[in-house]
């Protein structure tokens, strides 16, 4: 078996791929259609012997049938369960210790399905063989987004200059926040979007650094009949009702949002409705009398059907029968030091008047922190837990201060005391623009600003209650990337929750 450009390559989150390799995905998913249709058998049996090894914690039809029938094809054997209900799980086995097995009993591939945000991430971490994400609870779908894009692309012709239309539950749907992060790689593409407020897409989505396109690509719609007269393609999800747990808000989005015989009148003749499905069949999101009478616009059926093609694609390229001939840009994985970044700052002789300098430096030995801004002195406290700090405490709020965009501060004083790395980063997140003063023999010997690492490990617990990371039976460390330093906003390791002081979900656990 050759070995290709993906050979190994986990396939967690959409963002873990260039463009280009996107591309290349769709593209093969065409040729292992085309061969389908055509009788070809050289795109079959790419994977004889080995084994892919897939784990549903969670309910699943299409996802888990579309990869069972293409490891089949690709004449590979199957290991691993499709509920949860019959397995070491029920005796309150780990997720890791129950995917480790399935690694241990010879599978070249893991597919995994589970309602813990990150959890594929974690799955990816702890194992040595790919992983494929089938789905981890309300934060993504790669896979379900390959097969979307590609039948975007197989209806309109091209993945660019498109309207699209978010209909339904875009707050818990993971299959639209993969979607949306894909779909703004490509140029000129806008989303006009529907749901209750309630489930509305989460901001992180909406406006998601290192992507194309701004807030200017998206228009917040009140009806589907408003998105869907502009839409190239019409894309519903149902309301996620075993994500919601409170049963008043559950029972007020139900059937809130209906794609019906009136959502049509006006729409373009070449919109495609796309849905993951399932479809709600009590309270459905798509009208039922649609499939009789607007035939033309139905292509979830047709959708779904090429997630076969294109699942074959992901399980030969991960496993390395195919992608040797992938021409592009490949994505690399960021370094990221978790090492303070400490900017040094000039030593002035004279600082302020004397009075001010030695009411800020009045110290013999210890750290000033200065220009901390109003308001902030007594969280940094408690956050330092400076309580416990050994020696004097000194601090000031509300003070004048000369520096330009600030003219109030705050001023702490800590005598005898060193800050430790886990505070210096502390003090990053919690006041970026503060500048802190090393005092020796009552002289300043070193001043700096302190600038947060492009990893911190430990620090931080994350807010989102169903992240793998906040499960006390996995051993899943708190880990953030800095997605910025001025103001701080962290990104969750595992289920890329945005944590920031402005969102107020920001929990230090400094010991």
């Amino acid at each position: 078996m050759s070995e290709g450009h993906f050979k190994g390559r986990d396939i967690v989150s959409i963002d873990h791929f260039t463009t280009d390799e996107i591309v290349w995905f769709l593209d093969q998913t065409q040729k292992f259609k085309d061969a389908k249709k055509n009788n070809e058998f050289g795109y079959s049996k790419l994977l004889k012997d080995r084994v892919m090894g897939y784990a549903f914690f969670e309910a699943s039809t299409r996802t888990r049938l579309s990869f069972m029938r293409a490891a089949r094809k690709q004449g590979m054997d199957r290991i691993g369960f499709g509920k949860a209900e019959g397995t070491s799980l029920e005796k309150d086995e780990s997720l890791h210790h129950s995917i480790e097995m399935l690694a241990q009993y010879e599978a070249d591939v893991l597919v995994i399905r589970n309602k813990s945000e990150g959890a594929a991430q974690f799955a990816a971490d702890k194992l040595d063989i790919p992983v494929i994400n089938a789905g981890d609870g309300r934060h993504e779908h790669p896979t379900q987004t390959i097969l979307d894009l590609y039948s975007i692309r197989e209806t309109q012709g091209r993945l660019e200059n498109l309207n699209i239309a978010m209909i339904g539950d875009l707050k818990n749907g993971r299959t639209v926040h993969s979607l949306i992060k894909a779909l703004r790689r490509f140029p000129g593409n806008k989303f006009f979007l529907v749901s209750p407020p309630q489930l509305a897409m989460p901001a992180e989505y909406v406006h998601s650094e290192g992507h194309p396109g701004s807030l200017e690509d998206i228009a917040i719609c009140y009806t589907p009949e408003e998105a869907l007269e502009q839409a190239d393609i019409g894309y519903v999800t149902r309301v996620q009702k075993e994500r919601i747990a409170d049963d008043k808000e559950r029972r007020a989005v139900l059937g809130a949002i209906q794609v019906k015989q009136s959502s049509l009148r006006n729409v373009r003749p070449n919109l495609k409705l796309l849905h993951p499905l399932p479809i709600d069949a009590e309270n459905p999101e798509i009208e039922k009398t649609l499939y009789r009478t607007h035939p033309q616009h139905i292509y979830f059926f047709k959708q779904a059907g090429n997630g076969l093609y294109s699942r074959e694609v992901e399980l030969c390229a991960v496993v390395g029968a195919i992608g040797e001939d992938f021409e592009g840009e490949g994505y690399r994985h960021p370094e990221r030091s978790d090492k303070n970044v400490m900017i040094p700052l000039p030593i002035r002789e004279k600082i302020g008047d004397e009075k001010e300098r030695k009411f800020v430096y009045s110290i013999d030995n210890g750290v000033v922190i200065d220009h901390v801004p109003p308001g902030q002195v007594i969280r940094i406290y408690r956050e330092l837990k400076l309580e416990n700090a050994g020696g004097e405490v000194i601090f000031a709020d509300n003070l004048r201060t000369g520096r330009q965009g600030m003219e109030r501060k705050g001023l702490i004083k800590l005598v005898n005391h060193q800050l430790s790395p886990e505070e210096f980063k502390t003090l990053a997140i919690l006041c970026p623009e503060a500048t802190v003063s090393i005092i020796n023999g009552g002289k300043v010997a070193e001043k700096y600003n302190v600038q947060l690492p492009d990893k911190v490990d430990g620090l931080l617990e994350c807010q989102n209650d169903s992240c793998i990371s906040r499960n006390p039976r996995e051993d899943a460390p708190a880990v953030f990337y800095t997605a910025s330093r001025n103001p701080a906003i962290l990104s969750c390791h595992y289920c890329d929750t945005r944590h920031s002081l402005e969102r107020g979900n920001i929990k230090i656990i400094l010991k």
